[in-house]
């Protein structure tokens, strides 16, 4: 329809009435009637009335099995281009060997950005940045040449992804677009869940053994303690935790966290750091004591032998109790010697006899490989504590990591720039065989399942779509992933939102594909 003359018609007729009604002394509602009708005739009101007229309306039933298939291929088709991206950065960064000298943009410094709607912050598309932690030194460091940065521009086809980045083992990280990071002394993404996560083929029970002696009053506990919540935040929802503290006696924290692990919830994490915070050195080591206690939590802990399960021992030396290599070789053989032992000796004033038997412990030697191959861990010495969160931060051994094609996905949590929901996906990538670190992106979670979150919740039908980890992406009892104002969910296992007997067994259908949807049309079909 043709507005500007729908107008002037009308201002023609108008004025045609009004000289009308003056020649006569008055308006007659006929002739008013009469020119709009003729008026309405002129745009084709009628023929358009006599065609929607004809239209006669039929009532279609939505088949729900092709509905499901038609959005799981979709969805499913923008998982393998987000893994044809980060395959296509992995190539491109194994081929360039961190070629170039050129210092790239710092991306702690402010640069020559623009806003961009996409990324809802400002930043250049023409450049990547760089950071690294304060404590990482040196000036030789070697960096990804313009190849990659062309490669990651070309990414940004997939409407879905998001920032991409890469993160070196040596901490060195590089980001693209270019843009203005906060924290830049003192973000590792070593000890991020993106890197960390990529680092193991299966979940992982971590205990940490900190000595709180009375040598460990001051910087020491500070120092170990800021180590140890980086530990934590290293590990996913999947991994479990325990902290064992100890002088000349074993102590855990109260409650449902005195014997066993727990999975690394914000509730358990902020339980787990107040309790930290809460505690004072004092007395003597007792190594003993808290070997016994850690072992615990070690053989509390359920499907434990599908899980990597791993000591971090940490003391400033000076053992005052027992010897703790017995301990451990009737403790660990009764677990098949599958636990690892990591230990940490921190400050100046061990003895030769100190960092003999920290290290005698991780090589666990007077264990008996006749009940199970003997997995020998390290001794770290950290006489400058700045290094101690990175030493502790860095337990896993990446001289083992697989090199595989298959990424690994995060939960999801709030994005810094959007504040919208997203997932990361990440790649190892290696150099001569070698683990070197890991590509990734991140992926806006409401373009990955779009067409998910305009499906109505009805009286006999939802839909929610979970991964291969039962953790749940969409689902009407979490937030909306596009909600600016939502916090985080770090409960997302799907059996938290689907209860009923019958349910196990679909999701167990489910969990045999890459990608998971479902939509229920029959209530039954869970309950």
């Amino acid at each position: 329809m043709n507005v500007p003359g729908l107008t002037l018609s009308l201002l023609m007729m108008s004025c045609a009435v009004v000289q009308n009604a003056n020649a006569q002394g008055l308006i007659s509602g006929d002739i008013l009637a009469n020119e709009i009708n003729k008026t309405v005739n002129d745009v084709g009101w009628s023929f358009i009335q006599n065609e929607y007229n004809k239209v006669r309306y039929q009532e279609t039933k939505t088949d729900g099995e092709i509905l499901v298939q038609e959005i799981s291929d979709k969805i499913s088709e923008r998982m393998k281009e987000v893994n044809s991206a980060l395959t296509s950065l992995k190539s491109a960064v194994e081929s360039d060997k961190l070629s170039s000298d050129d210092v790239p943009q710092d991306c702690c410094i402010d640069g020559m950005y623009q806003l961009n709607f996409r990324f809802r912050t400002d930043v250049s598309l023409e450049m990547f940045c760089y950071s690294k932690p304060s404590y990482v030194t040196g000036n030789n460091f070697k960096y990804i040449s313009n190849n990659v940065m062309d490669v990651m521009k070309t990414n940004l086809n997939k409407k879905s992804l998001q920032f991409q980045y890469i993160s070196l083992k040596s901490g060195l990280y590089f980001n693209y677009p270019a843009t203005l990071l906060t924290d830049c002394e003192s973000y590792d993404p070593r000890f991020r869940p993106f890197y960390a996560s990529t680092t193991k083929s299966k979940p992982r029970d971590v205990v940490v053994a900190l000595e709180l002696s009375a040598s460990m009053r001051g910087d020491k506990f500070v120092k170990a303690k800021q180590a140890t919540f980086t530990v934590m935040e290293t590990l996913s929802i999947h991994d479990r935790f325990g902290i064992v503290v100890f002088n000349n006696k074993a102590y855990t924290k109260d409650g449902c966290y005195e014997n066993q692990l727990v999975p690394l919830t914000q509730t358990t994490k902020d339980s787990l750091q107040k309790f930290l915070n809460s505690l004072e050195g004092d007395s003597s080591a007792n190594y003993t004591e808290a070997v016994q206690k850690a072992f615990v939590y070690f053989k509390t802990s359920t499907d434990g032998e599908n899980r990597d399960q791993i000591l971090l021992f940490v003391s400033d030396g000076s053992n005052d109790g027992g010897d703790p290599l017995e301990v451990i070789r009737d403790e660990n053989q009764q677990l098949n010697n599958r636990v690892v032992i990591h230990t940490f000796g921190i400050g100046t004033g061990l003895t030769g006899v100190d960092k003999e038997l920290l290290k005698n412990m991780t090589e666990q030697t007077l264990n008996d490989n006749s009940y199970g191959y003997i997995k020998r861990g390290k001794f770290v010495l950290v006489t400058d504590l700045t290094y101690l969160r990175e030493a502790m931060g860095t337990f896993y051994d990446d001289s083992n990591i697989p090199i595989t094609g298959i990424p690994t996905y995060t939960m999801p949590y709030k994005d810094f720039f959007t504040n919208e929901s997203i997932i990361t996906a990440c790649l190892p990538f290696a150099f001569n065989g070698v683990f070197e670190g890991v590509v990734c992106a991140d992926v806006l979670l409401s373009e990955l399942v779009a067409e998910i979150l305009y499906l109505k919740q009805g009286e006999f039908s939802y839909a929610f779509v979970m991964d291969g980890e039962e953790r749940t992406l969409v689902h009407p009892l979490i937030p909306d992933p596009r909600d600016v104002i939502a916090k985080e969910q770090d409960i997302i296992n799907i059996y938290n939102f689907e209860t009923s007997g019958d349910v196990h067994e679909v999701i167990r259908s489910m969990k045999m594909k890459v990608f998971f949807l479902m939509h229920a049309y029959d209530i039954s079909l869970f309950y």
